[in-house]
C-alpha cells in the first residue's frame, strides 16, 4: 500500500511540475521512480521538445535494456521507446544521427526477426 501511495503522489507531483514547466523537477521524480515506466514515459513524452537530449538518452537506455533481455514480447515496448528517441532527434534537427543509430541497431540485431518487425516502421 505504501508503494502504491508513493507512486500516486509521484504521478501528481510530476503533473504539477510539468504544468509549471519545472522540467528538471519532473525529471528527478521520474528518474527516482525508475521502476515506474509509466511515469518515465509520461515525462519523456512531455519533454521531447523541451529536453530532447534527456529524452534521447532515457529512451535509448530503456529500449536497449528491453532488447538485451531477448524476449520478443518486449520488442514492441522497445520500439515505442525508440519512437520517442526518433521524435527527439527530429526535434533537434538530427535526423542523420537517428538514421545512423537505427541502421546500426538493425545490423547488430539482424538475427532477431521479431525485433526487426517491431522497428521496421521507424
Amino acid at each position: 500500500m505504501k508503494k502504491a501511495r508513493e507512486l500516486y503522489f509521484s504521478d501528481i507531483l510530476v503533473d504539477i511540475h510539468l504544468e509549471e514547466k519545472e522540467w528538471d523537477d519532473a525529471i528527478k521524480i521520474a528518474e527516482k521512480d525508475f521502476g515506474s515506466f509509466r511515469l518515465l514515459e509520461k515525462v519523456a513524452d512531455a519533454l521531447i521538445t523541451y529536453r530532447p537530449d534527456w529524452v534521447i538518452r532515457v529512451a535509448i537506455k530503456q529500449a536497449e535494456g528491453l532488447i538485451k533481455r531477448t524476449q520478443s514480447n518486449l520488442y514492441p515496448t522497445a520500439a515505442k521507446w525508440l519512437e520517442r528517441a526518433k521524435k527527439a532527434y527530429k526535434h533537434k534537427g538530427q535526423t542523420a544521427e537517428w538514421k545512423e543509430y537505427i541502421d546500426n541497431l538493425r545490423v547488430v540485431y539482424a538475427r532477431r526477426p521479431s525485433l526487426q518487425k517491431a522497428i521496421e516502421k521507424l
